[in-house]
Order: C-alpha cells, then structure tokens, then sequence
C-alpha cells in the first residue's frame, strides 16, 4: 500500500519538473521500503514498463527465439542492476544533503530514472547557495567512481577464476578461452565501451551465462549513466545542473548568461538524444515489432521533449526577467533595484518581482560588474544579454547645476534624519 509522504519543505523546488515529479510520486506510485531513514517510492509506470519489456519477451518467445529462459531473466537482470544503480545516485545527492544540512524527503524511482527530494539549508549568499548546489548534484555522478571498480572486480574475479577451469582452457600454444570472448582485465575494459557487450559461449552453464550478464551489464550501466549525467547538459538532468553551477561559482558567469548557455546546450542535445530513440524505434521495426529496442527507444524520445519542454519554460522566464523563480536560477534574484534619474543612479527595493539580467553572480544588489577573472571566456555573450533594467526608467534630464544641488542636500537631509531616528532607538534600549 501507500506509505506516508512528509511535507515538502521547498516549495521552489516544486516548479517543472519538481512538480511533475512530486505530483506523480504522490498520485501514481507506491511506498516500497525506507533505506537509511529515507522512503523510496516507485512509479506505477516503472513497473508499466518492466511489463512491455516482458511482453517483448514472450513476443519473441512465440516468434520461436530459442533460450528464452535466458533472455527473460537477462531482462530481470539489466532491470534490477538499472533501478539499483540510480537508487544509489540519488543516495549520493541525498547523503550529500544531509552532510550540508539538510534532510532526504524522499526518492522517487520512475521511468526516467530517480529523483531525491531533499532539502538543504538557506545560505547567507549567493555564491554558498551555488556551492551547495555544486556539491549535493555533484554527488550522484561521483557514486560511479565507486560503482564502477565494485562490479568491475568481481567481473575480473568471475572471468579469471573461470579460466582456470577445464571447461575454459584450450590445448598448449594457443590463446584465449573457451568461454568468453575476452580474459582477464580485459573483459572490464570491453564492458566500459558503450554499446559494446562482450558475450560469453555456450560452453557456459545458465547460471554462469547469467551471473556474466549481471557483472557485465553492471559496469557498463554505471559507465554509461555516468556519460549521461555529465556530459548531457539538458534539465533536470544532473549535466545541466553541473554546467549552470560550475559557469557561476567558477567562471563569475551572470545567471542570465549561464541560462542563455543551457539554453543552447538543449537544443543541441536533445534532438541527438531523440534521434537515438528514433533509430531505437527503428531497429525494432527491423526485427518485425518484437524487439526490445522498440521499447528501449521511447525513454530518450520522451526525455528530450521533457528537455526541450523545460528549456522552454527557462526561456520563456528568462524574456520575462522572472528567471529568480526557477529552482536552478534562485540566485538570479534581485533584492535592490538600481536605476537613474534627474539627480544620478537611484537604489530601491525591489518590490516588482523583476529580475535584473545584467547583475553579476555573487550579489544581489543589482551590481552588474563580475569579480571574477575567468568571467572574460563569456563577455561574447554579453552583448546580448545587456537589457533594459526597468520599464521605467527615467532618462537623465538636461544637466542643472542649482536642481542637482537641491536634490543632493535633500537627500542628505532624509539621511540625517534616519541615521538620528536611529540613534533614538539605540538609546531608548539602552
């Protein structure tokens, strides 16, 4: 049955995708268990999809596939390692939370992949918000580092333990095995190559042919969720989140900069990932509609629309100047207001909502110069990204030496009068 889920305590984390994520963990998935004081729920479309794989199996099975023992519980298997694999990252975003701070909501296992809800505490600036968002994203790719030599030396310990076998070896002078298409180390190294699975022969019993499945099939999984996190810079894949956080803390990157780059890294990449799903597709239509890869294929097609989709929506905030409201682009926030009129620059608070998209990462003061000296690979893009601060503003009138005067003693004066309200206030809590 359905287990509790706690209040969210971010409610900005709740936009997009967030808040597609949140809903369907609430309305369409089920409590598993709870690892490490943390709940794991599991989308009803994941366990949708397992099914069609199954389908795909015996539709091969009644097309007259022979081991199909073979290939159903190799289908269990990649499926199993694949949903164990992605709890664990998303244990690292979570672990790396709560390092900082914070606290683990709960992870939602679902079609494309997981998500960890969690939480961490507000910082006093906006570059400890960014350095915090660098570190818990961070932590999901990096559990791959651990992953990765986990399965790839009991691959080595399964192959070379095999090898030494009668059943293995061949006559004096020659090389190689009987068993496998590689030996030794060399069978990790193929597994690392994506799309590239070294087999083993039938001179394999079934439980040695499968257990070489599971070892195989965990290395290249972690190699190849890894290449995706990183490389793949389109949200709310972990990629994007790597490039907007490391061009701000790094770089010095303006936030409107950092979104016009992530922007334009989608576009890129999402309609590579959705061509892959396409071919995908096609494959299966060459293997008369039985083929898993019919299936396989409709996971990137649906994440890249979901890409384009949220690239869209950081566009389309980003014209508005509302891009603060983003969970990716909080520190985009502009608390002071800076414009000019007839007397010179004028600071305010800013009560409308709007961003500035020239302010500099690091301040929300409505400064426009980066302190960062790495900051000079992106002033290409600065040109375009210089736009108006305010529907408002005023243009400086024509200069008045005696109207500027007044207006600067004016303001004087109302800064008397606060800073002596102000010492009225301190000696009366004397």
């Amino acid at each position: 049955g359905r287990g509790p889920v706690t209040p969210w305590p971010h409610p900005r984390a709740m936009m997009g995708f967030g808040r597609q994520g949140m809903a369907q963990s609430e309305g369409c998935a089920f409590h598993m268990c709870t690892i490490c004081r943390a709940p794991i729920r599991v989308s009803w479309f994941t366990v949708a999809y397992l099914g069609l794989q199954i389908l795909a199996v015996i539709s091969e099975w009644r097309n007259g596939a022979q081991n199909i023992g073979i290939l159903f519980a190799s289908t269990l298997i990649q499926f199993l390692v694949l949903y164990l694999t992605v709890l664990v990252h998303e244990f690292g975003h979570g672990t790396m939370a709560r390092k900082l701070g914070g606290e683990i909501n709960h992870i939602l296992l679902w079609p494309f992949g997981g998500i960890c809800f969690s939480s961490t505490p507000p910082q006093p600036t906006p570059r400890a918000t960014v350095k915090n968002d660098l570190l818990v994203v961070g932590a999901g790719p990096s559990t791959h580092f651990l992953q990765t030599p986990f399965w790839g030396v009991l691959l080595w310990a399964f192959v070379a333990g095999l090898e030494q076998t009668s059943k293995c070896k061949l006559p004096a002078g020659f090389d190689g095995n009987q068993c496998f298409t590689c030996t030794g180390l060399a069978c990790v190294w193929d597994a690392m190559v994506p799309f590239h699975q070294p087999y083993a022969y039938t001179t394999l019993n079934s439980g040695e042919q499968l257990l070489f499945i599971l070892l195989i099939t965990g290395v290249q999984l972690n190699v190849m969720l890894f290449l995706f996190n990183v490389f793949f810079p389109m949200y709310p894949a972990d990629g994007s989140k790597l490039l907007v956080c490391s061009l701000m803390y790094c770089c010095g990157v303006k936030p409107y900069t950092a979104a016009k780059v992530l922007i334009i890294c989608a576009c890129i990449f999402a309609p590579l990932l959705i061509g892959y799903g396409l071919y995908g597709i096609y494959q299966g239509f060459q293997g008369g509609m039985n083929q898993l890869g019919l299936f396989t294929g409709l996971l990137p097609i649906f994440l890249g629309l979901m890409s384009l989709q949220e690239a869209y929506t950081i566009y389309q905030m980003r014209k508005a100047q509302t891009l603060s409201q983003h969970p990716l682009f909080v520190v985009a926030r502009t608390d002071v207001s800076r414009r000019r009129d007839w007397a010179g620059q004028v600071a305010t608070l800013n009560t409308g909502g709007r961003d500035d998209p020239n302010q500099a990462f690091g301040n929300n003061s409505g400064d426009t110069e980066s302190t960062c000296c790495l900051s000079s690979c992106f002033r290409s893009c600065k040109k375009g990204d210089e736009m108006e601060l305010s529907q408002h503003d005023e243009p400086p009138a024509p200069a008045d030496p005696a109207q500027a005067a007044r207006g600067r003693e004016e303001r004087q004066a109302f800064l008397d009068r606060l800073e002596q309200q102000r010492q009225q206030q301190a000696a009366v809590r004397r």
